[in-house]
């Protein structure tokens, strides 16, 4: 992630995340650069970085869902009321 975005233009996004400021796509008009992970994100990376990724967490419990997403965002809205990352703001263009 950039730290010399300026958050005063959109995102221009590439599949799910921004090409400039590498926020994942959340709504149509986000502010670029204004994106900080969240909770669940961090987590989501920490894990990631042992290996423990949503599809080996699918496969060892045999489902095809691990309800990991679900959980990330459950988490992101946690750390939003405990200031941990912010979600992205709404241009206003």
């Amino acid at each position: 992630m950039s730290s010399q975005t300026s958050p005063t233009r959109d995102c221009t996004f590439t599949a799910d995340r921004c090409t400039v400021c590498g926020a994942p796509r959340i709504n149509a008009r986000q502010v670029c650069g204004s994106w900080r992970p969240g909770l669940g994100d961090r987590v989501h990376d920490a894990l990631g970085a042992v290996g423990i990724t949503p599809e080996r967490v699918a496969s060892a419990l045999g489902v095809d869902d691990c309800g990991c997403e679900g959980r990330r965002k459950l988490l992101n809205q946690a750390g939003n009321v405990l200031g941990i990352g912010a979600p992205p703001q709404e241009s206003s263009s």
